[in-house]
């Protein structure tokens, strides 16, 4: 009777291999590789679980027993920031392999140089650079769906792209006490300071504010949070574009909600796209939701209204 169930399972999720590509053919070897089919594409990322639990093959292919089901947790001299915590494990029966992922890095916020500037792959530099620049604190849960392609591709490069995007308000981040770029004159048009050289002059209006930080604020008041929620924003838009342009070229299956939490000079920033949700605590008793907890941090919610 065991084995009968074992022989239906088998042939249930048999045809489920690495990203859930049920149907791409793989000519599998001895050792455990595979190789893409002629009519396949290759994948863009190799399925693995997140890079800070740093598991050998032999661990990566225990983690998988549906039987067992082992709870991975980080090694005893792992070390994440913030004594951050981590435990994963497989769901029963669900998908062949754990579509979920997750990462945790410290990055350095700088001013993109000529060659990594307008990148729109994201993480052409590494993680943590040279150690310069305003740091980063960068936490996110992908919880894939229908395969897990897109979550891990989200937790390899999203990070990357929020720490890239504000690398273009760098110069504003390095001095918050500074007027913001955006000065709009009375007509609309941008405000220019100094007129040009033998360029018509129209008479000055004398009720008008000449200071541009002044009149800034009078016309548009941008805060330094707000910044930096559209750019966070506009990291999960690039994300999500980048994901489907990436499909014609490499095998990225299914989709993924995606849960972030940013820390950057002080303040805590918490996006999700999807129906993932960011629990903080900051009592002695813990909920049996995921939390996070955090003291003397102000919060930012960004929710994006879409899905990876």
């Amino acid at each position: 009777m065991i084995s009968k169930v074992k022989n239906a399972m088998s042939n249930l999720v048999g045809g489920m291999v690495p990203h859930g590509h049920h149907h791409h053919h793989h000519n599998h070897h001895p050792g455990g590789g595979q190789t893409c089919g002629p009519d396949s594409l290759p994948p863009r990322f190799p399925y693995g679980r997140p890079d800070f639990l740093d598991l050998t093959p032999e661990l990566l292919q225990y983690s998988t027993e549906h039987a067992s089901r082992p709870v991975l947790t980080l090694k005893r001299d792992s070390r994440l920031p913030w004594r951050t915590g981590y435990a994963e494990v497989i769901n029963a029966g669900k998908s062949m392999l754990n579509e979920d992922q997750a990462s945790c890095e410290k990055l350095f916020v700088k001013k993109p140089s000529g060659k990594h500037r307008n990148s729109s792959s994201g993480g052409q530099r590494g993680e943590r650079g040279d150690g310069t620049g305003i740091p980063l604190h960068f936490w996110g849960v992908f919880d894939g769906h229908a395969g897990s392609g897109a979550a891990i591709m989200a937790s390899k490069l999203l990070h990357r792209l929020i720490r890239d995007r504000l690398g273009e308000i760098c110069h504003l981040l390095e001095n918050p006490g500074s007027a913001p770029p955006i000065c709009l004159a009375k007509n609309g048009s941008p405000y220019q300071a100094d007129s040009k050289k033998g360029a018509a002059q129209e008479p000055e209006d004398p009720d008008a504010v000449s200071d541009s930080a002044v009149r800034f604020h009078m016309e548009k008041v941008v805060s330094m949070e707000s910044l930096v929620m559209g750019v966070i924003e506009t990291a999960f838009k690039q994300m999500d574009d980048l994901i489907e342009k990436e499909k014609t070229s490499y095998a990225i299956s299914g989709g993924c909600c995606a849960l972030a939490a940013i820390h950057l000079m002080g303040k805590l920033y918490v996006a999700n796209a999807g129906d993932s949700r960011c629990y903080i605590q900051i009592h002695a008793s813990f909920p049996r939701s995921p939390t996070l907890v955090l003291r003397g941090i102000k919060l930012y919610d960004c929710s994006i209204p879409f899905y990876m």
